[in-house]
């Protein structure tokens, strides 16, 4: 959650948690990863992609707070 609520200043609102984390979810055609990161980006090293499968794929981002995770923001795509 963000503190404050508003975006008046286009400038992004202060994080309401002790800390930011985020659980990534990469569910392909053979298996699926479940990550951690602790900021906004993520670098997933391709030897962990290619246990994934090729296809179709979706992943899911969670922000995890101190009371619970957030509904997940999902994105489907193809891993060639």
């Amino acid at each position: 959650s963000r503190s404050g609520l508003a975006w008046l200043d286009e400038v992004d609102a202060p994080l309401g948690e002790s800390r930011e984390q985020y659980r990534v979810t990469l569910i392909g055609a053979a298996a699926s990863l479940d990550l951690t990161c602790d900021q906004p980006s993520l670098v997933i090293p391709s030897t962990d992609l290619a246990s994934v499968g090729g296809g179709a794929a979706t992943i899911e981002v969670r922000q995890l707070g101190d009371w619970a995770a957030s509904r997940p923001s999902q994105i489907n795509l193809n891993l060639s």
